[in-house]
Protein backbone atom coordinates (compact mmCIF):
# COMPACT_ATOMS: atom_id res chain seq x y z
CA UNK A 1 0.00 0.00 0.00
CA UNK A 2 2.50 2.35 0.91
CA UNK A 3 4.61 1.59 -1.92
CA UNK A 4 1.03 2.60 -4.46
CA UNK A 5 0.22 5.78 -2.11
CA UNK A 6 4.20 6.73 -3.36
CA UNK A 7 3.65 6.35 -6.74
CA UNK A 8 0.25 7.86 -6.79
CA UNK A 9 1.55 10.99 -5.03
CA UNK A 10 5.04 11.86 -5.26
CA UNK A 11 5.04 10.34 -9.27
CA UNK A 12 8.54 8.59 -8.40
CA UNK A 13 8.19 5.25 -9.76
CA UNK A 14 11.76 4.28 -9.14
CA UNK A 15 10.96 4.80 -5.29
CA UNK A 16 7.71 2.85 -5.16
CA UNK A 17 9.57 0.30 -6.72
CA UNK A 18 11.82 0.13 -4.43
CA UNK A 19 9.48 0.40 -1.41
CA UNK A 20 7.39 -2.15 -2.85
CA UNK A 21 10.49 -4.47 -2.85
CA UNK A 22 10.03 -6.40 -5.69
CA UNK A 23 10.31 -5.44 -9.13
CA UNK A 24 9.20 -3.01 -11.55
CA UNK A 25 6.67 -5.15 -13.53
CA UNK A 26 4.97 -6.34 -9.52
CA UNK A 27 4.76 -2.50 -9.36
CA UNK A 28 3.00 -2.00 -12.81
CA UNK A 29 1.07 -5.16 -12.02
CA UNK A 30 0.23 -3.98 -8.58
CA UNK A 31 -0.98 -0.53 -10.18
CA UNK A 32 -2.76 -1.89 -12.81
CA UNK A 33 -4.85 -4.25 -9.97
CA UNK A 34 -5.74 -2.00 -7.96
CA UNK A 35 -6.59 0.86 -10.77
CA UNK A 36 -9.43 -2.13 -12.10
CA UNK A 37 -10.51 -2.53 -8.31
CA UNK A 38 -10.86 1.32 -8.45
CA UNK A 39 -13.12 1.41 -11.73
CA UNK A 40 -15.42 -1.57 -10.32
CA UNK A 41 -15.89 0.99 -7.22
CA UNK A 42 -16.26 3.89 -9.84
CA UNK A 43 -19.40 2.52 -11.66
CA UNK A 44 -21.43 2.87 -8.72
CA UNK A 45 -24.22 4.85 -10.13
CA UNK A 46 -25.82 6.27 -7.22
CA UNK A 47 -22.31 6.96 -5.04
CA UNK A 48 -21.22 10.52 -6.61
CA UNK A 49 -18.36 10.80 -4.27
CA UNK A 50 -17.08 7.82 -4.79
CA UNK A 51 -17.08 7.55 -8.29
CA UNK A 52 -15.20 10.46 -8.50
CA UNK A 53 -12.56 10.08 -5.84
CA UNK A 54 -12.14 6.47 -8.15
CA UNK A 55 -11.36 8.43 -10.99
CA UNK A 56 -9.03 10.73 -9.08
CA UNK A 57 -7.36 7.61 -7.68
CA UNK A 58 -7.00 6.43 -11.06
CA UNK A 59 -5.71 9.75 -13.23
CA UNK A 60 -2.73 9.28 -10.26
CA UNK A 61 -2.14 5.44 -10.71
CA UNK A 62 -2.08 5.07 -14.36
CA UNK A 63 0.73 6.96 -15.93
CA UNK A 64 3.74 6.35 -17.67
CA UNK A 65 5.75 3.63 -17.00
CA UNK A 66 2.83 1.74 -15.99
CA UNK A 67 -0.09 3.26 -18.56
CA UNK A 68 0.79 4.33 -22.20
CA UNK A 69 0.27 8.28 -22.72
CA UNK A 70 -2.30 7.30 -25.21
CA UNK A 71 -4.47 5.78 -22.44
CA UNK A 72 -7.74 6.79 -22.86
CA UNK A 73 -11.33 6.28 -22.75
CA UNK A 74 -14.33 7.41 -25.58
CA UNK A 75 -16.95 9.55 -23.66
CA UNK A 76 -14.27 11.09 -21.20
CA UNK A 77 -13.43 14.50 -19.88
CA UNK A 78 -10.45 16.00 -18.61
CA UNK A 79 -11.56 18.23 -15.28
CA UNK A 80 -8.20 19.43 -13.38
CA UNK A 81 -5.83 16.66 -14.51
CA UNK A 82 -8.24 14.38 -13.58
CA UNK A 83 -9.79 11.75 -16.73
CA UNK A 84 -13.55 10.25 -16.08
CA UNK A 85 -17.12 9.88 -17.48
CA UNK A 86 -19.00 12.79 -17.79
CA UNK A 87 -21.62 11.79 -15.72
CA UNK A 88 -19.09 10.77 -13.24
CA UNK A 89 -18.59 14.29 -12.03
CA UNK A 90 -20.31 16.29 -8.72
CA UNK A 91 -21.67 19.43 -10.20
Amino acid sequence: AWALWSWATKGDFEEAVEILGLGAGDMAMLSLRVADHLRQLAGLKNHQKIRSASYEAISLILKEPVSSPLYAHLNTIKICGILCPADALIL
